[in-house]
């Protein structure tokens, strides 16, 4: 193995270039911190590049701007069922989930257009809405009363 020297300073140090980690990254950029990211993979993106990197957002800003209703309500219930089956009751004031989970997904609902919108604001990514946009996952079940555009 070569002798490798590496001598780097860096205010904030993220391990991981996917999602989470370039989000961390570019707002500790934004902030006026020096920033060195770290991948092991061959390509940046981390498991991101796994989902092709599209994000899956409700109440999004390309929704609101065309007028669609994002209920949040509806939208819970959705998620709801899509990501706790073996938990879900329509009939539950939470869906059949515990407080804890019940609460990240509003958080999530309440919150995730927010950070997509900060990202889109410090230059840190750009999305756009693509055209034909392809049906929302399980956009055949009644708890998804948005069929696309998330």
């Amino acid at each position: 193995m070569e002798n490798i020297k590496w001598d780097l300073e860096s205010d904030v140090v993220v391990v991981g270039t996917g999602a989470a980690g370039s989000a961390a990254a570019s707002v500790a950029f934004s902030k006026g911190a020096s920033v060195l990211m770290l991948e092991k993979g061959s390509m940046i993106g981390g498991t991101t590049m796994k989902s092709g990197g599209q994000p899956w957002i409700p109440n999004n800003i390309f929704l609101r701007n065309q007028g669609t209703d994002d209920n949040r309500e509806d939208c819970l219930k959705f998620m709801a069922r899509g990501c706790y089956p073996q938990l879900y009751n329509p009939d539950d004031p939470h869906f059949g989930l515990p407080d804890h989970e019940y609460s990240l997904l509003g958080a999530y609902f309440d919150n995730g257009y927010k950070a997509i919108e900060y990202f889109m604001k410090i230059g840190a990514c750009q999305f756009v809405l693509s055209q034909p946009v392809l049906p929302d996952y399980v956009d055949h079940v009644p708890e998804n009363k948005v069929l696309r555009g998330r």
